[in-house]
């Protein structure tokens, strides 16, 4: 009953700030708007909303910030990392702005970039709870690192140069064991003289056409496509010439999982 409550209260804070932001009269009202929106896990919506809003005023520090966080909720961490980069231009001391880049670093497994920024604001606020807890999660990654190093052979092979074949392997064997995903497939791509042909497969007929176009307009080959559908969504990626098709549940964090395939793939 109280967690109904809850909910019933929260729909209508979401409500009064949208009516509140649709009149105008305010154009900050985006901010509070989009946070509510956020903080109830409606990411697309969060981020429309913040989106627009900084249409109306792009100098807002607090704004972009936002933004940055709807983005790394969402695993978009490139993206959100750009947006931090302009804040910071404006505001190198924010405090929760380096923080949050220093997490963000810290998924692309850039622990030691990550690990300067900690300490370049360890002293702002060396009490706070998120960075403590940072710095000791980026301590313990970087001396396994270092370990590593130290165990292994004398002439080790970065595992950057593993085989393809290993890689992709890797890849397979995480995807095997997420639940979120309904099916994947790992297949060769037509030859060129083969792209006039229909493939059956709709998803894998979508990308050829695609690549297809890429390649007239000489705009380059297609890497991957994101494709969010009512029933699932898809991921495919290019591969030296094969096709990594992976068909996920609806409202999957595609971002998270997207970033999660290049570092095994090391694209």
């Amino acid at each position: 009953m109280d967690e109904k409550k809850n909910n019933l209260s929260t729909e209508i804070d979401i409500a009064e700030l949208q009516l509140m932001f649709e009149s105008g009269r305010n154009p900050l009202a985006f901010i509070p708007y989009a946070e509510a929106l956020r903080g109830a896990g409606h990411l697309n919506m969060a981020l429309e909303v913040c989106k627009t809003g900084i249409l109306q005023d792009e100098e807002s520090i607090t704004g972009r910030t936002l933004l940055a966080r709807i983005l790394y909720d969402m695993g978009r961490y490139d993206d959100a990392l750009e947006e931090l980069a302009n804040v910071l231009q404006k505001a190198h001391d924010a405090f929760g702005t380096n923080l949050l880049m220093a997490k963000i670093l810290a998924k692309k497994r850039e622990y030691h970039d990550a690990m300067d920024i900690v300490q370049s604001i360890k002293n702002m606020n060396p009490l706070d709870t998120d960075l403590n807890e940072l710095k000791e999660f980026l301590h313990s990654q970087i001396f396994s690192m270092e370990t590593r190093g130290d165990l292994s052979d004398n002439n080790p092979i970065p595992y950057k140069t593993s085989s393809l074949d290993a890689r992709v392997d890797e890849l397979l064997r995480h995807l095997r064991s997420l639940p979120e995903v309904m099916s994947f497939s790992f297949t060769k791509l037509p030859d060129e003289e083969e792209d006039d042909k229909h493939d059956a497969d709709l998803a894998r007929n979508f990308f050829i056409i695609m690549n297809r176009l890429a390649k007239d307009h000489k705009i380059g080959n297609l890497v991957n496509v994101v494709l969010e559908l009512e029933r699932y969504s898809l991921l495919m990626f290019c591969v030296e010439g094969s096709l990594l098709k992976i068909v996920l549940k609806p409202n999957v964090n595609l971002g998270r999982l997207r970033l999660q395939i290049e570092q095994i793939l090391k694209f």
